[in-house]
């Protein structure tokens, strides 16, 4: 519809560039059948008088309209120090903004009553320099608050604020993800957020930055009947700075993890990285291991006595052009991972060809996952001869050339399923569309074989063609 409205900006009482006063109660209550057919409507309010003084009005007319209404409420400010933005069916985020605490008391009403007569689900304290009675002010309102699922904390804090915000964010069982921005830097105050960590397992979603890593943990119920059941975690730990590494050994320590993911840029300290895999070769959990910007030791010795996991299953292994020999580091380190069930092989498109795979050996590793890098004829070959290849049962790759499936297929004895990501460029068999592939899979592919075409949401350039192979 040529002259749909999908945004609606109200000042005051007022409509923007309409000919008469009309009340904003009257307005908002005519918009519950327009956003019917329009879909998500946004009524963006733009408040220059106190607002604690209509508040109570407006807060009425906000939830007496249609669910999916989706509303913008801020103060005519350059920098708006307060923000309300959402629907009475998702809930509403309310960011504080505020510079200084003369700019955040003026809202502490409002701030109060939208907790008690909103759906607010998310709180995002973004450099928010407050008051001591609105910091308590708003950590009561998250204690008692059975609406908050996330809380986006970027603001500082002194050591004692930091204490009393992690004893509040334990009482709220509603809250499912916590992100806390401009992380401490003293090992002893990260110790202190991953036990609350550990006593909070109500939440789903964890993030820890600061300038100099972050941490990404993701956390999974042991016992989906046990509503308090002991967490388990998937952790991704990214940093450049060596004194880090005593923070990330401490939270292992800490928090139980199945999935780790290092990214450890510029971290050479042998040291320091002795003392994490010793760590790592204790964790009990632990099932999935991804190390990525590893620096290549000094010797060989120094792996020797790193990552000795006997019940790591699988392997994501990054290999780009700071490894003299990746596919040395890579060997003494599946020497130590005898129970090894998935290799998962990622290499750098830009470098030269590295055949990284072309002499490893493993007894136990069935699945091997290099869908990551896009195989030529040649590396599809040295697949079919090597230990790993002749062993696979499950293998996902990438591919230029269409009929290497069929050596794959008619030469590797155990496997049973293939993932194929074929790459459509001008030196591969040009698939102009799904149909052609299906009818190239149909008169190509062994009668043992079914297959199925799919999609795949990330690539949004359509590059690639995907489909499943499984051999009966």
């Amino acid at each position: 519809m040529k002259n749909k409205i999908d945004k609606l900006e109200l000042e005051n009482i007022f409509v923007t560039n309409y000919g008469r006063d009309i009340p904003k109660r009257d307005i908002i209550s005519q918009l519950n059948n327009t956003v019917k057919s329009v879909g998500n409507l946004i009524i963006e309010y733009t408040f220059t008088k106190p607002l604690e003084k209509f508040q109570s009005k407006l807060f009425n007319a906000i939830k007496e309209t249609h669910s999916r209404l989706i509303f913008k409420i801020r103060p005519a400010e350059v920098t708006s120090s307060l923000e309300l933005t959402g629907t009475n069916e998702a809930g509403f985020t309310l960011s504080i903004k505020s510079h200084d605490e003369t700019d955040s008391v003026k809202y502490s009403s409002s701030i109060n009553s939208m907790f008690d007569e909103l759906k607010i689900s998310t709180l995002h304290l973004h450099n928010a320099i407050l008051s001591k009675s609105l910091w308590n002010t708003i950590r009561q309102l998250i204690v008692d608050s059975q609406n908050l699922k996330e809380m986006i904390m970027d603001c500082p804090s002194t050591l004692n604020e930091t204490h009393e915000w992690l004893f509040s964010l334990c009482k709220n069982e509603s809250l499912k993800i916590l992100h806390i921005m401009n992380g401490p830097k003293q090992a002893n105050v990260c110790i202190e957020i991953f036990q609350m960590l550990k006593e909070k397992n109500t939440l789903e979603k964890f993030s820890l930055t600061s300038s100099t890593y972050r941490l990404q943990l993701d956390f999974i119920s042991a016992s989906s009947q046990n509503r308090y059941s002991t967490l388990t975690g998937s952790a991704k730990w990214c940093t450049n700075n060596n004194s880090d590494v005593l923070i990330i050994k401490k939270f292992l320590q800490i928090i139980p993890v199945h999935h780790l993911s290092l990214d450890l840029t510029n971290i050479n300290c042998e040291t320091s990285l002795t003392q994490l895999a010793e760590t790592i070769n204790q964790l009990p959990l632990l099932k999935i291991l991804e190390l990525r910007n590893l620096k290549d030791p000094v010797n060989d010795e120094f792996w020797s006595h790193v990552f000795n996991l006997q019940k790591l299953r699988i392997l994501t292994f990054y290999a780009d052009k700071q490894y003299d020999h990746p596919e040395n580091e890579l060997q003494l380190l599946l020497n130590r991972m005898p129970n090894l069930h998935t290799l998962e092989l990622c290499l750098d498109e830009d470098e030269i060809e590295y055949k990284l795979f072309s002499n490893l050996k493993h007894d136990s590793i069935r699945c091997l996952d290099f869908a990551h890098y896009t195989f030529n004829r040649e590396e599809c070959e040295i697949l079919i001869h090597i230990q790993l290849g002749q062993k696979c049962g499950v293998l996902m790759l990438s591919i230029k050339h269409l009929d290497d499936i069929l050596q794959l297929i008619n030469q590797l004895r155990n496997l049973r399923s293939l993932k194929i990501r074929l790459l459509q460029d001008k030196d591969s068999l040009l698939i102009s569309s799904e149909n052609e592939l299906n009818d190239w899979l149909t008169l190509h592919l062994p009668s043992i074989c079914d297959f199925r075409i799919y999609h795949d949401s990330m690539d949004i350039f359509s590059r690639y063609h995907f489909f499943y192979v499984w051999i009966r």
